[in-house]
């Protein structure tokens, strides 16, 4: 259930202010129950800057006006139809006994019960082609119309003028110099229109020397300060003789040769083995992934084959998916990103087929096009989103693009698709972003927000009593000053996993961990996964092993993967699991709720979302707390 900004908008919500590449997070699953109604449509109060403001807040340059004759072309994403019935469809699929549990839609099943009526389409249609406008309302289904016009009709159109702006990176973008009118016939039953503004909203990693967890503005990303190294005794990990579940017939993933150390930061990072292992995860009884259950990754750029197959060689991974593109990416700077996310969710599922989505840039209309993409092929049952960018955008939007983005989540659950995203690692709401607000899409009430925690054991590599002697001890919401001089706090200003109460997007959970008893609005993140700088995953980027990065961009995917492990167990998609991970987990004996497997999650009560001594939302135990950085409910 989401709020779709006042109706009668004298004004177009088109820019976005910068996207940044996430790479930090929960909350205990609802009590199955009645949804809550649907809310009155909200106008957002974000604050209005000029034009000139935000080219210096978002390090663009001037070009002067767009061309006229250049071709601009706009995404309308139209309210779905029903949407009470919709919203309660989406949690009766995730509702043990309901005549709906795991009865999903296709695409064009949910254009029939769920999309824009054929007359609105035709509405909207015919008013852009008065306006001098090609349009198409077949591509993306009943929810989405396309148009494409020339700028001086666009202009026209919407009472404003557009400029190109040129990004740091050299890339040529548009955007309005002034706050565009909505015309009367897109007035109704339209949640968000994009693509008069153009530019990135998420800035690339600038080098594979780059902490991809990290908040990365245009001028670069900082260095964080290396971990010390551990004293005392370390013991290699005894390779486990896993219990198969039923159905399951994988391999485990097996330590490296050479492999000594399953939780203490070493030089080329993590294995994919210790995740596995740390975190119980399916794969190491025998669910390894299956080609009916893929994992979509959207991304901007493609990867290097040859660094996929180094990655495998190095880390011992029996790699039998497949790898499919989809589109084409347009920022080689952004490889690292992709490489990590494609490199974890194959090692970590390698039985798994995984799409990666490829769009030319993060602009709104591009990551609006890519979701729609997915939710129309409807091939992936996992999608995993490794970006994030304010829910809430400023100048000129009085509501905001994450809604388009909103609108394709909603379809994509009703599919039986489960989209995952990063909660971001500035903490939220964090002044180092320059946010207020959480991030979308992981505010989004059918998007799986991920989080981050720091893992932690002592010098002699021991866990906390009754734990696993070589999984982590405990875990605190990254950005928590460390009780150890062996893991110390995190790098000054950037670091901290993204978390708090949305204020755009409403859930059908009746929660109070982040905004008072009762509330309805979404509280992110919703499960968390390693993420700390210290505790970085291996991966080989441009030919060479290293130590790759951390964050929830890394967490996104490991949640991804033991997603696609549960819906190979279960032999179905799951769609939306938003509040309902652990019940799910329990129901299928997954990690601490199998028969004679150690508690290996533990519920986050100590940390907060801020970073580095700047505050944020606490952790605690409790739904009556904010415990949005649980890896698991304790029951």
């Amino acid at each position: 259930m989401r709020v779709i900004p006042g109706r009668q908008r004298p004004i177009l919500s088109l820019l976005v202010v910068a996207l940044f590449v996430a790479s930090c997070g929960g909350h205990k699953e609802a009590t199955p129950g009645a949804l809550p109604p649907q809310p009155p449509l909200q106008k957002s109060s974000s604050a209005v800057s000029t034009f000139a403001q935000t080219l210096s807040e978002r390090h663009l340059t001037d070009a002067g006006e767009t061309s006229p004759d250049q071709q601009i072309h706009l995404l309308i994403s139209l309210a779905h139809r029903n949407q009470a019935d919709l919203d309660k469809l989406i949690h009766d699929q995730a509702t043990p006994g309901s005549p709906s549990y795991l009865r999903f839609l296709t695409p064009a099943q949910f254009d029939q019960q769920f999309g824009a009526l054929s007359s609105t389409r035709d509405t909207i249609k015919q008013g852009l082609q008065q306006a001098g406008f090609q349009v198409d309302v077949d591509r993306f289904g009943a929810s989405v119309v396309e148009a494409d016009a020339p700028a001086a009709k666009v202009e026209a159109l919407f009472k404003t003028q557009l400029h190109d702006v040129h990004e740091k990176t050299g890339r040529i973008a548009h955007m309005p110099t002034s706050m565009p009118i909505t015309p009367d016939f897109l007035q109704q039953n339209v949640v968000s229109i994009v693509g008069l503004d153009t530019t990135t909203i998420a800035w690339p990693i600038p080098s594979s020397n780059s902490i991809a967890q990290v908040v990365c503005g245009p001028d670069g990303c900082p260095t964080p300060t290396p971990r010390p190294t551990p004293t005392g005794s370390i013991s290699p990990p005894p390779v486990p003789t896993p219990t198969p579940y039923p159905g399951c017939s994988g391999q485990a993933i097996s330590p490296p040769a050479g492999y000594t150390d399953d939780t203490t930061y070493g030089p080329a990072g993590y294995a994919p083995y210790t995740y596995a292992y740390d975190y119980d995860m399916p794969v190491q009884h025998g669910c390894s992934g299956s080609a009916q259950y893929p994992i979509g990754i959207l991304g901007e750029a493609d990867v290097s084959d040859g660094d996929l197959a180094a990655f495998y060689s190095n880390m011992n991974v029996q790699r039998t998916g497949t790898l499919s593109r989809v589109g084409t990416g347009g920022t080689p700077s952004a490889a690292f990103e992709a490489t990590l996310d494609v490199e974890t969710v194959s090692a970590l599922a390698p039985a798994t087929n995984v799409y990666l989505y490829l769009t030319p840039s993060l602009s709104p209309d591009n990551f609006t096009s890519a979701m729609n993409t997915v939710v129309q092929q409807n091939v992936v049952a996992v999608l995993s989103i490794s970006f994030a960018f304010c829910e809430k955008q400023p100048w000129p939007s009085l509501y905001e693009a994450a809604s388009g983005v909103d609108n394709a989540a909603a379809q994509a659950s009703a599919q039986g698709i489960t989209v995952a995203a990063a909660s971001g690692d500035s903490g939220g709401p964090s002044s180092l972003s320059g946010c207020s607000s959480v991030m979308a899409p992981a505010a989004s009430s059918y998007v799986v927000g991920v989080g981050g925690t720091s893992p932690f054991a002592d010098n002699n590599n021991q866990g906390a009593p009754g734990a696993n002697a070589y999984r982590p001890g405990f875990q605190y919401a990254w950005g928590q000053p460390a009780p150890s001089a062996d893991d110390p706090p995190c790098a000054p200003n950037f670091c901290g996993t993204g978390g708090g109460a949305s204020t755009h997007f409403q859930t059908a959970e009746q929660l109070s961990a982040c905004g008072g008893s009762g509330t309805t609005w979404k509280c992110v993140p919703d499960v968390s996964f390693a993420a700390d700088i210290y505790h970085r995953g291996a991966m080989v980027f441009n030919g060479q092993l290293q130590a790759g990065a951390a964050g929830t961009s890394f967490a996104t995917p490991i949640f991804a993967a033991i997603q696609a492990e549960i819906d190979q167990r279960q032999n179905a998609r799951k769609g939306n699991v938003v509040g309902r991970l652990y019940s799910l987990w329990r129901q299928y004996g997954y990690g601490p709720y199998a028969a004679g497997h150690p508690a290996i999650f533990q519920d986050i009560i100590s940390g907060n979302s801020g970073y580095a001594a700047n505050g944020g939302y606490d952790a605690a135990s409790g739904i009556g707390s904010l415990d949005g950085f649980e890896l698991s409910s304790v029951e």
